[in-house]
């Protein structure tokens, strides 16, 4: 393990600060920017459920997790396999503060609803995985047209997203359906390549 004032590298800084889609309709989605800012939104049919920014830092890197050996389907395919190039714990927080929000510029929003409790905004520590390839987004439903392949996939060990005890009861409803709180697997960097296929799900 690496102790956080030896993890201000370029190649670090460079596969954890992106934006990162939980979905392909990007609903969910977390921005992590190299100054320790960021921002989180959570959205649904045009309604912002969660809207905040984002303070961040890295406390640990850690030795990635070894890949798998090729499988005789990706040697019959010349597949390349997902590599794990980076494990790290982080913290995150989400703020109170009401910047505009980059994520949310193209759509008509009520900027930052009210609708977390105090104890969403406590500071909380993630493990995390990235890993490269070629990915796509969670799909609510299976697509039958071409979805953009990513070259990174983060996964972490719980969703960045507050649980439901930490909404407010009048998004609850609205929350059973969604569910951001269950999502784990993000991508980023968007690639030139796409694909028809059902996306990665981590619950």
């Amino acid at each position: 393990m690496t102790n956080s004032s030896d993890t201000d590298n370029s190649s670090v800084h460079a596969m954890l600060c992106n934006t990162w889609y939980g979905d392909g309709l990007e609903g969910d989605v977390f921005l992590l920017n190299a100054d320790g800012t960021g921002e989180i939104i959570s959205s649904s049919e045009m309604i912002l459920c969660l809207g905040r920014p984002l303070r961040w830092r890295i406390v640990a890197l850690h030795d990635p997790p070894t890949a798998p050996p090729p499988s005789l389907i990706d040697w019959i395919l010349a597949r390349t396999r997902p590599e794990p190039v980076l494990s790290a714990t982080i913290e995150m927080q989400i703020v109170t503060e009401r910047p505009q929000l980059t994520l949310y510029s193209r759509r008509a929003t009520d900027t930052c609803p009210e609708n977390l409790v105090d104890s969403a905004f406590a500071p909380r520590e993630f493990r995390v995985t990235i890993t490269r390839g070629a990915f796509v987004a969670w799909w609510s439903s299976r697509l039958r047209f071409p979805v953009p392949e990513y070259a990174l996939q983060m996964t972490l060990d719980r969703s960045p997203y507050p649980p439901m005890e930490e909404w407010v009861p009048r998004m609850h409803s609205m929350l059973e359906q969604t569910r951001p709180f269950d999502k784990r697997c993000f991508v980023a960097q968007q690639l030139d390549t796409t694909r028809v296929e059902q996306g990665c799900v981590c619950m």
